[in-house]
C-alpha cells in the first residue's frame, strides 16, 4: 500500500474514532419539544421528516426528530441547536 494510502486511512479512522466518542446530550420532554420546532424551522438537512445528510439512496427518517429523551445527531448539537442560546445552556447545563 502506498504511504499516501495508509496515511488517508490512518485520517479517516481517527475522524471516525472522533465521531464514535462523542457523548449525547439527555433532554427532558419540554426541551423535547423546543428542539422539534428548531429542527423544522433551522435544519438544512430536514425534509418533511427525513435526513437528507443520512440518505444514501433510500430516505431515512430524522434521527433527532424521533428521539425523546438524548440529542444524537452531531450536525444538530453542533449547528442548529446554538442557534438557540437558552435552550443550547439548558440542555448543556443538564449534562455537566
Amino acid at each position: 500500500m502506498s504511504r499516501r494510502v495508509t496515511s488517508a486511512a490512518f485520517l479517516l479512522l481517527k475522524f471516525i474514532r472522533r465521531e464514535v466518542f462523542v457523548m449525547t446530550l439527555k433532554m427532558t420532554p419540554q426541551q423535547f419539544q423546543k428542539v422539534q420546532v428548531l429542527i423544522c424551522r433551522l435544519c438544512c438537512n430536514y425534509d418533511d421528516s427525513y435526513c437528507i445528510a443520512l440518505d444514501d439512496g433510500e430516505p431515512c427518517h430524522c434521527i433527532q426528530e424521533i428521539s425523546e429523551c438524548s440529542i444524537y445527531c452531531n450536525y444538530f448539537k453542533n449547528a442548529v441547536l446554538p442557534a438557540d442560546r437558552k435552550l443550547y445552556a439548558e440542555i448543556v447545563k443538564n449534562n455537566s
